[in-house]
């Protein structure tokens, strides 16, 4: 039987014994868990100093992350992380320099909670960087480890319980990195403990498994074809799904199985073809004889030439929803720049809705319409700039009406760009969009590419639409769903921010029909964040749209808001989350 964990006050005096150096008599902790904890506060101190230092979790760049861990245990990491739904435990798993390679939740609460304490994809939470946290002081002792609240080193985890084990090569002994249980503070968080004991076990059975000589073959091609492209690239066994790569992760589990037997039934090259949640599709298949495993790389299926690209034609395009004044404005400003000979920019917040009236319809990724391409500036340093040039060339010579999201600010595309519509037979027809705010940045974009400029308004501007574009949301993410929110519930979501826009308000939606699928949706059941709105004066008020613009015009570089607003980059990321700010 373990020992009662000291009281947070107890903590405090143990915490600030080691820290000025003190006698600590009477507040050393009285337990071997506990002892570690002091030694990591020990070498958390040698390497930062006192905790106050500590001001924010850097991120590093996407190019500097090796996936290799995370596309071999990607699939049963997604598999347990379904079984937190409901519970706001959030579940990590991080590199051996305590970097995070990816986050899971079973429902927004437990991203919520994530997002609170700046755990994101490519967080450095190593213990010379953080001090001691469930994540690099795991790596650090090679040891299970749970750290409760004040038990952090950094003051920003203190209402934090975060419970973590190594992850050890099952056959070499090898760290591999940690797998991390995060959440609030909340009763019986030592449960957490033999939760991640069984996670651990599981993960390095997984990892046994695809030690096996057929296995193992199937993993080297998986991870050589993952590392070539950003295609899905989805392994099965014997027993069903063994391995996925990120870019699987669209796919709903019906897809695993529709994929599955697609690829059973393929030719002898080893092709074949199916129909998944997200269109159609085109399957390559590799299999490893002696072991049953099969290894199928997927991509979209290849267009019909009829004058136009088909992808996964669109029959009936849902239409826009809302009928507030702020969005029937917005649509008839729209309409009337699609009657100048100039093209059309729209701008506005992330998830305002910017592509959808570009197109006219309810945009969704895997529908398109015969006569309409949608490309994305953002996939220009993926694919090339000549590259992606000749696509929207093509598209514009077969006579498609083009959207192109994601202009920002990179002047050679923007050059590109407006060199492309000077020379276009119709600008007109080209429509583009671009996350920037409603003052000079968007203004300034419009004029260089030459084009009318509309700004779509934020979901907190329009929000008596939020009735109508719940009940579509509903539809979409489950056809004949009969679920709505009470009218304590409406006007609650009525009141909220909304930093995330009609996105934000479609995940919500999601996460409330993965627990129920009909009826009245209580206030209750919403998130906190929305139950309970923070009133703010007049000053606080502007003080959050002033950092949100400067967000939205430093293309939500901290740093760069930070020069904008004339203030630190540490008071910038306090700012945000007291306001709440996620971009």
């Amino acid at each position: 039987m373990t020992s009662p964990r000291p009281r947070p006050a107890q903590i405090e005096r143990a915490k600030e014994s080691v820290l000025t150096e003190a006698e600590a008599s009477g507040c050393q902790p009285p337990s071997t868990a506990d002892r570690l904890i002091v030694d990591s506060w020990l070498r958390s101190k040698s390497a930062l100093g006192m905790p106050e230092r500590i001001t924010e979790v850097p991120v590093v760049a996407e190019e500097e992350l090796d996936d290799s861990l995370l596309d071999m245990l990607h699939t049963p990491m997604s598999s347990f992380a379904r079984s937190l739904e409901g519970s706001g435990v959030g579940l990590l798993l991080a590199d051996t320099r305590g970097r995070i390679l990816d986050r899971w939740a079973g429902t927004s609460y437990g991203l919520e909670h994530l997002d609170r304490v700046g755990t994101v994809r490519g967080a450095v939470l190593s213990e010379d960087v953080v001090g001691t946290n469930g994540v690099g002081t795991v790596i650090a002792t090679r040891r299970l480890t749970q750290v409760v609240t004040n038990e952090h080193y950094s003051e920003f985890y203190s209402t934090a319980v975060c419970t973590g084990a190594p992850l050890f090569h099952p056959i070499s002994g090898e760290l591999l990195g940690a797998v991390t249980l995060s959440c609030d503070a909340k009763p019986q968080t030592e449960l957490l403990q033999a939760l991640i004991r069984t996670l651990t076990a599981n993960l390095e059975q997984h990892m046994m498994t695809m030690e096996q000589p057929g296995t193992r073959q199937m993993l080297d091609e998986f991870l050589r074809l993952t590392r070539r492209g950003d295609v899905p690239v989805i392994g099965f066994g014997a027993q069903g799904l063994l391995v996925q790569n990120t870019s699987a992760g669209q796919f709903r589990p019906l897809d695993f199985q529709l994929i599955r037997q697609a690829a059973a039934e393929a030719d002898s090259r080893g092709r074949a073809s199916g129909v998944t949640s997200i269109g159609k599709v085109d399957l390559r298949i590799e299999r490893f004889p002696g072991s049953g495993n099969v290894l199928v790389r997927v991509t979209p299926a290849a267009p019909q030439r009829t004058g136009a690209t088909d992808v996964h034609q669109l029959r009936h395009a849902p239409p826009l929803v809302g009928k507030s004044n702020e969005w029937r404005d917005t649509l008839t400003r729209v309409s009337r720049a699609r009657t100048t000979s100039r093209p059309l920019l729209i701008a506005g917040e992330p998830g305002s809705g910017k592509t959808s009236l570009a197109l006219g319809w309810a945009y969704q990724a895997s529908r398109r319409v015969p006569d309409t391409a949608v490309m994305d500036a953002g996939t220009i340093p993926l694919i090339g700039m000549r590259r992606w040039f000749e696509r929207l060339e093509q598209h514009v010579e077969e006579g498609q009406r083009v959207v192109i999201r994601g202009v920002g600010s990179e002047q050679r595309t923007v050059d590109g760009l407006r060199s492309f519509i000077e020379t276009a037979p119709q600008p007109s027809r080209i429509t583009l969009t671009a996350s920037v705010g409603e003052g000079r940045e968007g203004q300034a974009l419009a004029l260089s590419l030459g084009a009318h400029l509309v700004i779509a308004p934020p979901l907190r501007d329009h929000p008596h639409d939020i009735a109508a574009l719940w009940t579509r949301f509903a539809e979409q993410e489950l056809p004949g769903a009969a679920l709505s929110p009470s009218p304590e519930a409406l006007r609650a979501l009525q009141r909220y921010n909304w930093p995330g826009n009609l996105r934000e308000l479609h995940t919500l939606v999601a996460d409330v029909l993965s627990r129920r699928r009909s009826g009245t949706v209580s206030v209750e059941e919403l998130p906190e964040g929305i139950r309970s709105p923070r009133t703010t004066g007049l000053i606080e008020r502007a003080e959050e749209e002033a950092i949100r613009r400067a967000l939205l015009e430093a293309g939500g570089n901290r740093v760069r808001a930070a020069e904008i607003l004339g203030v630190s980059r540490a008071t910038v990321y306090r700012k945000m989350k007291s306001y709440r700010l996620t971009m």
